[in-house]
């Protein structure tokens, strides 16, 4: 197995697997309402957390349309593009669960 494009040894059936999901998802429009997820998360009271790549596909500008109708939402940008096996991302989120964990504990919640 060999490094395509970021993805750590995948083979080739893995990547395709991947890629056909992926193009499953899209076709059905992420299976997300006509308002997208924006419509479900206005006024949303649960915690969120955003880690995204800085070479996100999508860009930076779902994480800024979430933090419009959420404004506690806490977002972070990792050197990193849009998928979550990435290591950068998938670091990203290791800290800040780590982060959560240790604000639980102190709180005792």
């Amino acid at each position: 197995m060999e490094r395509v494009n970021g993805w750590l040894d995948r083979d080739l059936d893995g990547i395709v697997s991947s890629l056909k999901i992926e193009s499953h998802y899209a076709a059905n429009g992420y299976f997300l309402p006509d308002e997208g997820i924006l419509g479900e998360v206005d006024g949303m009271q649960t915690p969120v957390l955003v880690v995204q790549g800085r070479r996100d596909t999508f860009g930076l500008s779902a994480a800024h349309a979430l933090a419009e109708v959420l404004p506690g939402i806490d977002v972070k940008v990792v050197n990193a593009g849009h998928s979550a096996l990435e290591e950068r991302v998938q670091g990203g989120i290791r800290k800040s669960l780590e982060a959560v964990r240790a604000r639980a504990a102190a709180t005792g919640d």
